[in-house]
């Protein structure tokens, strides 16, 4: 699984061009260009892309947020099934105990 970025690492008073963002978080430029149209902030249009820090950590920090929200996610429906198998093994020996001694 691969390593989240810590936002800690955008200083939010600096501009930062795709190299530096994929150099500072240690992920590809081409990752860093994918934020950029998933809708990560850059000053304008024009070359070199320039993204603010205040921008790239926000982005970072929400980004975390919903793995760890998704995480928990999981988890819960992952005890819900274990429930539910739980319950139907248990309503599967009832039945078959009351049809054994229904004969």
């Amino acid at each position: 699984m691969a390593k989240r970025p810590n936002p800690n690492l955008a200083k939010i008073h600096r501009c930062y061009t795709v190299e530096e963002v994929a150099t500072l978080f240690g992920i590809h430029k081409n990752t860093v260009r994918k934020c950029v149209k998933d809708g990560l902030a850059t000053n304008d249009d024009k070359r070199p892309m320039l993204i603010r820090g205040s921008d790239l950590k926000n982005t970072c920090s929400r980004k975390g947020r919903a793995i760890n929200k998704n995480a928990l996610l999981l988890k819960s429906f992952a005890l819900a099934v274990e429930s539910l198998k739980y319950l139907l093994r248990i309503w599967l020996t009832m039945n078959l105990s009351i049809t054994l001694w229904d004969d």
